[in-house]
């Protein structure tokens, strides 16, 4: 598993994440767009819009709804989201809920 901290402040919830170099992975489906921020570390990238790419610290991007991304981590990287919280809520399994895209339930 990859370090995760969490903050919370008044309509957001924010969620960093240490990835180590030669970390490969791909991201969860959101259901929300939503801002990231790469403050440390390179990658190659793989977005839906964008293609292939490597990025580099310091990189803001967005995430677009029921997007998925591949990542190869070069350098180890510090990687942030932004989400939007309009109801304050801190408990993580509700947040995911809210956040997450659930194919199972799109389908009913």
């Amino acid at each position: 598993l990859l370090p995760v901290t969490h903050h919370f402040i008044p309509g957001f919830y924010i969620r960093q994440i240490f990835m180590p170099a030669g970390t490969r992975l791909t991201s969860k489906v959101h259901d929300v767009e939503h801002t990231y921020y790469i403050s440390k570390g390179s990658a190659i990238i793989w977005e839906p819009e964008a293609g292939e790419r490597s990025i580099t610290a310091p990189f803001c991007g967005v995430t677009k709804a029921k997007t998925k991304r591949a990542l190869l981590i070069l350098e180890d990287m510090i990687f942030t989201t932004f989400h939007p919280n309009p109801t304050n809520e801190t408990d993580l399994k509700k947040i995911e809920s809210t956040l997450i895209f659930n194919p199972d339930l799109a389908l009913t």
